[in-house]
């Protein structure tokens, strides 16, 4: 996009060099008159560039027109004369745009309407996008917010404990005991994958699939460093007839130049890897009897019928399981104690005071007095 810069103009009256934006001489007063032609700064690339957006305004009004009353150069912005007063008849019968800064149909240019470029800015359809996915964003952002708020509130109320005074409704437990005979078995695998407690162990070395070995380079290919383009430009600046030039930059004679390295990959032969493979023996205990007794009282036992002294290559694997039942109105609570201990603190129609919560959980506390 071109930039624009001010231009000069000199008074024919005094001789005073003046700005662009001047209409008047700032020394003797002098109107501004059409036959005094603007100038180019001595160097056009050391110019600022003009950024206020009235002054941008004026630059892209267009042409100045010449009064027909006075000769006076009057800027594109108005229907009349602004040294005289003398209305501009021809610009109507022209079809020439006007630009009214201070009518209904017109905006000040220094409204805040105009950018930086002095352009008037209407919302485009993607601004208006944007706009609504803003204020969809931070719509969006709410509900999750107020779903975390709700799914904490909820995982607070299930998980969090509260006491409650109950009945022990039942209790009950259950006693199994195994016989179970041990048996020889006979297996092969790598010797860090055999079986616990083999024996009879014989090993022979065997290869156990391959790995990278002697390196060596491989896949050579060039890669870009950098790539540079040198051009001769210069600035060219268009006078718009008004103060002001519009300037852009033009070049010629291009030359592009890339630097490159050779990078190369590194590749490896596969060298075969040797271990132990081993036949073994191992024991396994398979059962085979089971007699599992139960009640709801608080003398557990084991069945005599499996309680003999097992032989040499048999032995018995006891295990326990024991359960209480707490009660309040229609609410039912479940708890396995760990140990017989605990197991035979808990009475039949006892009061105890548990702390639960609403998953399930059950931690008792004390029994009641």
């Amino acid at each position: 996009m071109a930039r624009i810069i001010e231009m000069l103009w000199d008074c024919s009256s005094c001789g005073t060099r003046n700005r662009g934006r001047d209409m008047r001489c700032t020394m003797c007063g002098s109107p501004k008159e059409d036959d005094e032609r603007y100038v180019m700064p001595g160097d056009t690339s050391a110019a600022p560039s003009v950024t206020d957006p009235k002054r941008l305004a004026e630059a892209r009004a267009g042409r100045n027109w010449q009064c027909p009353y006075c000769d006076g150069s009057v800027r594109n912005l108005h229907g009349e004369c602004s040294v005289c007063g003398g209305p501009r008849t021809d610009r109507a019968a022209a079809g020439e745009p006007t630009i009214d800064l201070k009518g209904a149909a017109g905006r000040r240019a220094d409204n805040p309407d105009f950018d930086s470029e002095g352009k008037v800015v209407y919302p485009s359809e993607l601004d208006q996008a944007i706009r609504r996915f803003r204020r969809g964003r931070w719509f969006g952002v709410s509900i999750v917010l107020s779903i975390l708020a709700v799914v904490g509130l909820f995982l607070l109320w299930w998980f969090l404990p509260h006491e409650v005074e109950v009945e022990v409704a039942s209790i009950g437990w259950e006693r199994t005991v195994e016989l179970q005979r041990r048996q020889t078995n006979s297996g092969s695998d790598w010797r860090d994958q055999m079986a616990g407690g083999a024996f009879n162990v014989s090993c022979s070395t065997r290869q156990r699939g391959t790995e990278n070995c002697h390196p060596y380079t491989c896949n050579c290919h060039q890669v870009t460093d950098y790539c540079s383009e040198s051009c001769n430009c210069h600035e060219v600046c268009t006078d718009n007839g008004n103060g002001y030039a519009s300037c852009s930059t033009e070049c010629s004679s291009c030359q592009h130049e890339c630097g490159s390295h050779e990078e190369c990959d590194t590749c490896y032969e596969q060298c075969p890897v040797y271990a132990d493979w081993c036949s073994y023996q191992y024991y396994t205990w398979p059962t085979l009897d089971r007699e599992t007794t139960r009640g709801n009282d608080h003398a557990p036992y084991y069945s005599d019928r499996l309680l003999a002294d097992p032989a040499v290559n048999e032995r018995l694997v006891y295990a326990q399981q024991f359960d209480v039942q707490f009660e309040e109105d229609d609410d039912v609570w479940n708890h396995r104690p760990d140990t017989l201990e605990e197991f035979l603190r808990y009475d039949l129609h006892e009061t105890w005071l548990i702390e639960v919560n609403h998953a399930g959980q059950v931690w008792p506390q004390h029994a009641v007095e």
